[in-house]
């Protein structure tokens, strides 16, 4: 198979500074119609082999798609490295859709710190130590705890740890991996059979620095007819997600809003990458 050779001085590096479009030469397009004639016969030459030998089909597949990519980078060096990174910072209109172009679907991920035995699950760690009590019951999970501790912090939903019942084991964010135990004074009660089908934990979004938005608990904001459902920062101000996600997409979409000194402003849709959920 033929090899391909790029020649680093055709690829243009970061600047800093905003430069100005200049016109191509014309021994830089004559160049540039060159590269093309050689990745179009490389292409023509994958797409041979991919016919002989389906044995082969998925490097086949591999070497056209590097190809392609090539073709691409050529063509647009810095169009082809926009497209694969998030857009830092940008900021679209209210009402558009921003979407991933080589995201095909929204990835649910079910998460809980306890192991199938009810003992601490490997990767997590506990940070904290309480006292409280804990009642049948979640705002986030169908089959939880939520759980109040002597300090008057709300932990919620939290999972009991081992089988004597003494003890839960709770997570703040779904993405932690630092987790607090409250000791219990009582014993826990049984959990009810799970009811209806909740709405995910916490969401990472598209285009955004803090790309992380959690359910928010308790009383809700309410803006624009829909109430507010997620927090990507401080309670206070910055990124906001509307109830209402939309699932009839294998990629799912958010309608966002901004808060800023206590008024929402409309923003624009945007995509979910991940739809973390609390595992029973």
């Amino acid at each position: 198979m033929s090899k391909l050779y790029v020649d680093r001085r055709d690829v243009q590096r970061p600047s800093s500074q905003p430069t100005s479009p200049q016109p191509a030469s014309p021994g830089a397009v004559s160049k540039r119609c060159t590269r093309f004639q050689q990745l179009n016969a490389v292409l023509r030459h994958c797409g041979q082999r991919a016919q002989k030998s389906a044995g082969k089909h998925r490097f086949q597949v591999g070497a056209v798609s590097a190809a392609i990519m090539l073709l691409a980078a050529f063509s647009s060096p810095t169009a082809m490295a926009s497209s694969l990174s998030p857009l830092r910072g940008a900021k679209p209109a209210a009402g558009t859709v921003s979407t991933p172009m080589w995201v095909p679907h929204t990835t649910p991920t079910y998460v809980r710190p306890v192991n199938a035995h009810h003992q601490l699950a490997v990767g997590y760690h506990v940070q904290h130590v309480f006292a409280g009590n804990c009642y049948p019951g979640s705002d986030i999970a169908t089959a939880a705890y939520r759980c109040f501790t002597t300090q008057h912090l709300v932990f919620d939903p939290c999972w009991a740890e081992g089988s004597s019942g003494k003890s839960v084991l709770c997570l703040l964010q779904p993405w932690s991996t630092s987790v607090t135990r409250i000791k219990l004074s009582a014993h826990l009660q049984p959990l009810p059979p799970p009811g209806r089908a909740f709405e995910p934990w916490g969401l990472q979004l598209w285009v955004i620095h803090n790309g992380t938005c959690l359910a928010f608990q308790g009383t809700h904001d309410q803006f624009n007819g829909r109430a507010v459902d997620y927090y990507c920062g401080p309670l206070s101000a910055g990124l906001v997600v509307l109830r209402g996600i939309n699932h009839r997409r294998p990629l799912w979409e958010a309608q966002t809003a901004t808060r800023t000194h206590g008024v929402y402003t409309l923003g624009p849709k945007i995509a979910i990458l991940t739809a973390y959920y609390a595992k029973p």
